[in-house]
């Protein structure tokens, strides 16, 4: 869980970095700094499910749960 939290924050710093020397560095228009946000909540919203929500889904054993027969 600390792993994923770790690894969750340094992507997502790393990327808000890069996103933000590409603009500073970019002058871009108002339709690249919206698709910029958008991909930076986007890539977010992925990267904290997979390293965050997916790892303390399954330390409370909630989801799909195998039986003994299967």
């Amino acid at each position: 869980m600390i792993k994923g939290i770790i690894y969750a924050l340094t992507l997502l710093l790393s990327l808000f970095l890069i996103i933000s020397l590409l603009e500073y560095f970019g002058y871009f228009g108002t339709i690249v700094r919206a698709f910029l946000f958008w991909f930076y909540l986007l890539i977010s919203v992925g990267v904290i499910g997979y390293y965050v929500l997916i790892p303390l889904l399954k330390m409370f054993r909630l989801g799909k749960v195998i039986s003994y027969e299967e």
